[in-house]
């Protein structure tokens, strides 16, 4: 069963940086029924808390905490379980096998994402039913397929111009379907290395998919739910609401029997729900609802309940047929990312905030009947006014005088000066969303290779030097990013395909001034080893724990006459912001793997 972290969201202006790190808490809500029985993930979970199901739903035994993993990954977002429930796969930039209850891995596909840092990592990761091939894919467009058994790559599929957002087998594992940023599904069969169908929705944003367990149907989802031809490609045709309705779907799945299709609409304010679709008659059936979006959604092997992941601080179990609400898990401090099952349907696995927390019955597992010991919670810190910068008042000042002598930041004046973005010329006919002096926006009705060949003809007659990109996915038809650099000074520019979808407009453009900070000359964390290096955007890893990083790296950048602006802390770390003149630098700090800290600068111009 596939399992990809479905609150991404990511806008393709996005996919330049790693996920801004935003401190998330838990949403009040009402939410559950009050016949539903209502699980915190906490040690304190109690009867008192776990309401008996009504009688139509007493057969129900509400599951309980067993067990929860800290999952050391960077920029963990996927998970899947293998066919004996007690191990399992994440991704992130290192995929990685864990065993349940254990500290240390069983064993790391290193090497597949280099770039730490960036958006090339592991985003949907499956596991076949008999356990005999794992796939791994993400932000560079490839499908990784190993032998689970051996853990040796069996091959490496490179057919998506752009980032791939899911992955799943059939359940005799012979064909394989993913989906991605560039609106195209494809069907594989696992011992070949060609696409078997090639599917064009149509729909030039991150298209999710599934594959019915006979191999023989796939759902995409996307603002709509088609069925397609898996192995002609053939459309058989969409799902069809009774009536209209805004829905943007971030989730999908396949029932074990192939007859229904779960989808998770995230249209906060709009659904807000599961929805569940028959697949002969082609129409919603059930609606199954949170208070806001749904995440992340998954069928039990028996295909009796359906597990959803909401944006309301809350895990949820369903009984499908009598389309009840069985029961209600709050997440501690955190919204939960995604839920799955394991293959013989005893655990629920609910990642949240870099946790996986397991749910079961105590008999499920020997040894899972104790969970990790608590930790002691942490507060966020409140930003600091811009005169406390530097040590805390509490601690003596450490002396941070900077090895390497950086340029003032420019002032919007210089930055005009080098490039004035309101008066630089712009394709003709196009639709103007944002005109500021540091960042302008329009849709284009032109190409991207039209586009593409009309500003670089442009900016090299300005004296713009085009930097080479080196992210596959940023260099395609669909999607482009280049920076341009003069006199110390950067430029981006960022094209998007839209495709038909607004009459008339086919690009969308964003030119974002980036000022004359060369981030590879900030002060490196103490014990820091750079990993990731260009003047906009330099990454380190780091011998010390997150928060020293934070006082370290607050030190050194108000050393150099920068203003702390804010700090926002969260389960993934802290963004640390800091202006100077016309330029934002931020620095965002989270935990890495191996107990090393990872350290991120990078920089742009704000409007003033």
């Amino acid at each position: 069963m596939k399992t990809c972290l479905r609150t991404m969201f990511r806008q393709d202006i996005r996919v330049f940086l790693l996920a801004v790190l935003v401190s998330v808490g838990v949403i009040g809500c009402g939410g559950a029924d009050e016949n539903t029985a209502t699980t915190p993930a906490t040690e304190s979970s109690s009867e008192e808390t776990t309401k008996t199901p009504p009688p139509a739903e007493q057969g129900y035994q509400p599951l309980q905490l067993l067990a929860e993993m800290e999952v050391d990954v960077i920029d963990f977002n996927a998970l899947a379980f293998a066919p004996g429930s007690r191990t399992f796969v994440t991704g992130g930039s290192i995929p990685t096998l864990w065993k349940i209850g254990d500290k240390e891995p069983l064993h790391q596909f290193e090497d597949l994402y280099p770039l730490t840092g960036t958006i090339v990592e592991a985003d949907a990761v499956d596991i076949s039913a008999d356990g005999k091939l794992l796939a791994i894919a993400g932000g560079d467009g490839k499908i990784h397929l190993f032998d689970f058994t051996t853990k040796e790559l069996k091959q490496t599929i490179e057919e998506h111009e752009t980032g791939i957002v899911s992955v799943a087998f059939s359940q005799d594992g012979q064909t394989l379907v993913s989906s991605g940023y560039d609106g195209l599904v494809k069907t594989w069969k696992t011992d070949s290395a060609g696409p078997l169908a090639v599917i064009d929705t149509k729909i030039p944003k991150s298209v999710f998919s599934d594959i019915s367990p006979d191999g023989k149907t796939v759902v995409s989802v996307w603002d709509d739910v088609v069925l397609w031809n898996a192995e002609t490609g053939e459309k058989i045709g969409p799902l069809a609401l009774s009536e209209p309705r805004a829905i943007s779907v971030r989730d999908v799945e396949f029932s074990p029997d192939g007859k229904h299709i779960a989808t998770a609409d995230a249209t906060v304010d709009f659904e807000n729900a599961a929805m569940i679709w028959s697949v002969d008659e082609r129409k919603l059936t059930a609606t199954l609802k949170h208070e806001f979006g749904v995440a992340s959604l998954a069928f039990s092997p028996d295909g009796n309940l359906l597990a959803t992941a909401g944006m309301d601080a809350r895990a949820r179990v369903w009984d499908i047929a009598a389309q009840k609400l069985l029961q209600t898990i709050e997440e501690e401090n955190a919204t939960p990312d995604l839920v799955t099952w394991s293959p013989d349907g005893k655990l629920l696995a609910i990642s949240s905030g870099g946790m996986v927390r397991f749910y079961g019955r105590p008999e499920t597992i020997e040894g899972l009947s104790a969970k990790s010991p608590e930790k002691p919670k942490q507060e966020n810190t409140p930003p600091r006014e811009v005169d406390t910068v530097g040590a805390p008042a509490d601690e003596p000042e450490s002396p941070a005088t900077p090895t390497v002598k950086l340029p003032e930041a420019a002032t919007m004046e210089q930055i005009v000066a080098m490039l004035d973005l309101e008066k630089f010329p712009r394709i003709e006919g196009g639709d103007y969303q944002t005109t500021e002096k540091n960042n302008i926006g329009y849709l284009a009705p032109l190409t991207i290779p039209e586009a593409r060949e009309f500003y670089r003809e442009k900016l090299s007659a300005a004296g713009w030097q085009e930097r080479e990109q080196s992210v596959a996915a940023l260099d395609t038809d669909q999607s482009w990013l280049r920076i341009y650099e003069k006199e110390g000074y950067l430029l981006r520019l960022f094209f998007n395909t839209l495709g038909d979808s607004v009459e008339g407009q086919k690009t969308s453009v964003e030119f974002l001034h980036m000022g004359n900070i060369d981030t590879r000359k900030l002060p490196a964390p103490a014990g820091g080893e750079a990993t990731f290096e260009t003047p906009e955007f330099t990454s380190y890893t780091a011998d010390i724990e997150p928060d020293e990083a934070i006082e370290n790296c607050r030190r050194q950048i108000s050393a150099l006459g920068w203003n702390e602006e804010s700090i926002e802390k969260s389960t993934f770390g802290a963004a640390i912001t800091f202006v100077q003149n016309a330029i934002t630098l931020t620095a965002r700090i989270q935990p890495g793997t191996g107990g090393q800290t990872l350290v991120m600068y990078d920089v742009a111009a704000h409007a003033q």
